[in-house]
């Protein structure tokens, strides 16, 4: 996924329904989204809850962040250990280290 800009709530939860479709029925579920595009966005307090909540609800063996800041990296690393994911989570510079690690090859 390439995620441009902030997210609303709303347009997480379309997002959230597009995951869950796609990853239907897949034996290997990794999960690539690359913020290089929106490097200072926040997630308001709302949107967070959504992400905790819905994201507790998919499954997935992986998942890999591509451009994220600090101050953001530091969020999803809060929202993904609610769900008691964020030994499932890595945080990468560039799409060919996140496909790497995705692919367990390092």
């Amino acid at each position: 996924m390439e995620i441009v800009g902030e997210v609303t709530s709303q347009e997480a939860s379309v997002l959230l329904d597009e995951v869950e479709k796609l990853l239907e029925d897949k034996t290997q579920r990794y999960l690539l989204n690359d913020v290089s595009k929106s490097p200072n966005a926040t997630i308001d307090r709302e949107t967070r809850r959504l992400l905790q909540k819905r994201g507790s609800e998919i499954e997935f063996d992986r998942m890999a962040f591509v451009g994220v800041t600090p101050m953001n990296r530091m969020m999803a690393k809060i929202v993904m250990a609610v769900p008691g994911k964020s030994q499932d989570t890595g945080f990468f510079d560039t799409r060919k280290e996140a496909l790497s690690w995705l692919k367990g090859e390092r």
